[in-house]
């Protein structure tokens, strides 16, 4: 401490009017320098909260869509196999018709069994 109140003694007015300077510029500096950190922290922080929240909800609508893209293939597949179910008893009753002499009643009897 002695060392000190020596050190300032032996200066003039002027160096000590910089020293002054000095050391409230530094502060200064220091204190600026900290509420910036602080700032970016904040900041910094609030965008990756806000990425987060972005990534689960992107997350969220992709299993969302695969779900509904499951469900859609299931649906397909069924109409198909109906779709198929179809074909094959439209194939069935035209080798039916086809292969066999039917008179006019037996063929209005048939149609009448599929007209709605």
């Amino acid at each position: 401490m002695t060392i000190l109140i020596l050190f300032w003694q032996k200066r003039t007015t002027l160096e000590k009017l910089f020293l002054v300077i000095i050391a409230v510029g530094v502060v200064y500096v220091s204190v600026v320098t900290v509420q910036k950190s602080v700032y970016k922290y904040k900041y910094y922080k609030s965008e990756a909260e806000k990425y987060n929240t972005a990534k689960d909800s992107i997350e969220s609508l992709n299993l969302r869509l695969k779900d509904l893209t499951q469900k859609q293939e299931i649906r397909t597949k069924t109409v198909q196999k109906k779709a198929q179910s179809i074909q094959d008893k439209l194939k069935q009753d035209e080798e039916i018709i086809d292969n066999r002499d039917y008179n006019d009643d037996e063929l209005d009897d048939f149609i009448s069994d599929y007209d709605y």
